[in-house]
């Protein structure tokens, strides 16, 4: 059976070896990118969007260091093709580009964008934001009744198809990739509405939603059957939307090519051992996990997971601290390393982090309830990009007790890849918990007071 197993699973590679998920054997090109970045951070993350971008630790991405002015130079190792994140700008680089930009994080729209590469980088600057529902602009452009709505949504499409139609100096796969977008956001559009829906018809009856969210399903499900029609294509999960709405595809299709459900199956696969394995923090717990990682038969999904596993395992519960630098409130540089010989309770948070703000309230009982404990020290550790975000933001609420802010990359070792996260150290400088209870779990005190009362 192993030796079988094996056989499949040599097959398989050979099979998908030239596949868009497997690394390309060409020649190892580079892209030039050159110019400013306004309103960033003075690291900023180059963050790869590949298939594996949400598998992949965040340190295997490309980190651009600006200049005093914002401006920066950086080449990046290319084998083929592939999209990228740089703040809220997506950008398509291909080996031999040769790009200058101006890209402001506050205004994705009014990128300047010129060299060799620039068309396809300029049209990407009117990117829909999936998480936002695409077309309906996070609810923005539901409209009085179902048909009008569903009119202003075909209205952009066909603006969006006459744009990329229209497209001068790109790829056909740059088009092709394009073209599938639109229809993934098409998608993407009709399954986030109902989530939105809720807000943006708030003030109807109940029985007036339920009449709306029906005509519009009556008016959508025949469009949506259209566009899911064949669009099972393991080579479009580079693009962000349709990795959003890969629920929708029929992947127990019986005229489906079976290496092609495979392959898409595998990544699935390898998202849920990913995520399993961000939330882990128990060395023994990670370790029982790579029989698992092995069974993953797409190369380059395994190759991810196992970089993943090999971060996890090198640091961890039981593990020293890592030392990493920030700001306060002050002006004042900090280090984590100042606070030996305390308890440390961490909580990362950042502005725009809904369900961090909702926490605040109970943080700030946290403190009260230890005001006048020396041997503990609660931080509120801000991952804002720029001061003034963050310093707008304590002004308006003003927060009592220890107010720091660094950059996620400042902490690769911390493996932060969502938000809102805890972390509690004890007075050895080692990690007690690197995924803790939020301040508002009755657990929380408990460790604390376990921890500030502990001899050792």
């Amino acid at each position: 059976m192993a030796s079988m197993t094996r056989l499949v699973s040599l097959i398989f590679f050979l099979i998908t070896a030239v596949h868009s998920l497997g690394q390309s054997k060409n020649e190892i090109s580079v892209a030039k990118l050159k110019g400013r970045l306004l309103n960033f951070a003075e690291k900023v993350e180059l963050q790869d969007f590949s298939a594996i971008e949400r598998i992949i630790p965040s340190s295997r991405n490309n980190i651009i260091h600006l200049a005093s002015d914002s401006s920066f130079s950086i080449s990046i190792a290319l084998s083929k093709p592939g999209y990228y994140r740089l703040g809220r700008n997506i950008l398509y680089l291909s080996p031999g580009d040769d790009l200058e930009v101006v890209i402001d994080h506050a205004d994705s729209k009014k990128a300047s964008i010129k060299g060799k590469g620039a068309s396809a980088n300029l049209f990407l600057r009117s990117n829909l934001f999936p998480k936002g529902g695409s077309f309906l602009e996070a609810g923005r452009l539901i409209l009085s009744s179902p048909s009008k709505t569903l009119d202003s949504i075909n209205a952009l499409v066909s603006k969006k198809r006459n744009e990329i139609s229209n497209l001068k100096g790109v790829s056909r796969e740059f088009i092709r990739l394009e073209n599938a977008r639109l229809k993934a956001d098409m998608l993407n559009t009709f399954k986030s509405f109902y989530s939105y829906a809720s807000y943006a018809l708030r003030n109807r009856t109940e029985p007036e939603k339920a009449d709306y969210l029906n005509q519009f399903k009556l008016l959508t499900s025949s469009i949506t059957d259209s566009l899911l029609k064949g669009f099972v294509d393991p080579t479009l999960l580079q693009l962000e939307v349709y990795r959003d709405i890969y629920g929708l595809l029929n992947l127990e299709n019986p005229t489906l090519n079976p290496k092609t459900a495979l392959l898409m199956k595998d990544w699935r696969k390898g998202l849920t051992l990913s995520g399993q394995l961000k939330r882990l923090t128990d060395k023994t717990q990670i370790m029982a996990m790579r029989q698992s990682i092995d069974s993953v038969y797409t190369p380059e999904i395994r190759e991810a997971i196992i970089s993943l596993f090999n971060e996890k395992i090198k640091f961890g519960d039981g593990d020293l601290a890592i030392d990493f630098k920030g700001v306060n409130d002050r002006g004042e540089n900090v280090s984590l390393s100042d606070l030996k010989g305390k308890v440390i309770y961490l909580d990362l948070w950042a502005t725009w982090c809904g369900p961090c703000m909702a926490e605040m309230p109970n943080l700030e009982l946290l403190k009260k309830k230890y005001e006048n404990e020396e041997r503990l020290a609660i931080i509120s550790l801000s991952i804002d990009d720029n001061d003034k975000i963050w310093l707008d933001n304590l002004q308006k609420r003003i927060p009592g007790g220890i107010q720091w802010r660094t950059i996620r990359t400042n902490l690769p070792d911390y493996g932060i890849a969502s938000i809102p996260r805890y972390i509690i150290i004890d007075k050895n400088f080692r990690i007690t918990n690197l995924n803790a209870e939020k301040p508002s779990s009755p657990q929380t005190a408990k460790v604390l007071d376990t921890l500030i009362n502990s001899s050792k």
